[in-house]
């Protein structure tokens, strides 16, 4: 057999090895996380939580070969510069009572008509169940960067659910956008401090919640809604400049009731008659345009 073929095809072999090898570890746990200790566990999730707070961009954190998508990261990195960036909800390898706290009002936020997806629950749960099921064999309970992302998960959803239980969780359109409805950052750190202190997040939302009568009565009513509630999948429709975002929008439609077909293309005129449909049924501004608060309506 020719030399050269022969060095060319152990090559191979070895690329091979080394690409499956990479790709089998792709997502193991990375050694320089591993603490030896739970001081060192503390020590290291600081200084992780301090460069993934410096690092991140607007919505988004990066953690190893993943990242999540979150809306308070600026606040969330306010109340960790007020801690010297270590771990809020945890220490030294045990979650502190108002980490517990917080996680289990995610669980039961939809008694408040919140979503538990909107706080990165499935990804919190998943988490902490790995810390309660390790073992001396296992390295998830001293791997520094999954505390560390557990902790920033729990800092943006603290941050969101005071935002969502005082003001609400849909967004102010340019038009009823007014300043008593945006949140300042005392207001934010004033609330982060009296849950350290009280310990109860259960506190916190019921120190939030609107007087008003009507809102009151709608929240005795969610616990028999959600008895009977449909929880159907609907079609998210993506932003207007997105690949896609006229066939998610028309199936969507469909899906609602205000087309007839998904599967024959409607006109714009149709399209925009549907909307008008779906927009007088919601309430809101009837224009036939799917605009961003129309968006955000369908894939409520």
């Amino acid at each position: 057999m020719n030399i050269k073929r022969l060095l060319f095809q152990i090559a191979g072999c070895i690329t091979c090895i080394f690409l499956l090898y990479s790709c089998g570890n792709k997502n193991k746990t990375s050694p320089d996380s591993i603490a030896d200790s739970p001081k060192e566990l503390q020590e290291k999730a600081t200084n992780l939580i301090r460069d993934l707070v410096a690092k991140s961009s607007a919505e988004t954190y990066q953690f190893g070969d993943s990242s999540i998508q979150m809306k308070q990261l600026r606040i969330a990195g306010l109340l960790y510069e007020g801690k010297e960036f270590a771990p809020i909800w945890s220490y030294e390898e045990k979650w502190l009572p108002a980490g517990d706290s917080v996680f289990q009002f995610i669980e039961k936020a939809q008694l408040y008509g919140l979503f538990p997806e909107d706080y990165n629950v499935a990804q919190l749960k998943e988490l902490r169940e790995k810390f309660a099921a390790d073992t001396l064999t296992k390295a998830e309970r001293k791997d520094a960067m999954l505390w560390s992302k557990a902790d920033i998960l729990l800092t943006n959803a603290f941050v969101q659910l005071v935002k969502d239980v005082k003001l609400g969780r849909l967004p102010n359109d340019s038009i009823t956008l007014r300043k008593d409805s945006v949140l300042s950052d005392d207001f934010y750190k004033q609330k982060f401090a009296e849950l350290q202190t009280d310990g109860s997040m259960t506190a916190i939302a019921k120190s939030l919640e609107p007087v008003h009568k009507g809102y009151q009565l709608l929240k005795k009513g969610i616990p028999s809604f959600l008895e009977k509630a449909d929880y159907h999948q609907y079609t998210k429709v993506p932003a207007r400049d997105v690949p896609g975002f006229s066939e998610a929008l028309q199936r969507r439609l469909f899906e609602g009731g205000y087309i007839a077909s998904d599967s024959v293309r409607l006109d714009s005129a149709q399209i925009a008659a549907a909307v008008k449909k779906f927009q007088k049924d919601k309430g809101i501004a009837v224009d036939g345009r799917p605009g961003e608060g129309t968006i955000r309506m369908l894939n409520t």
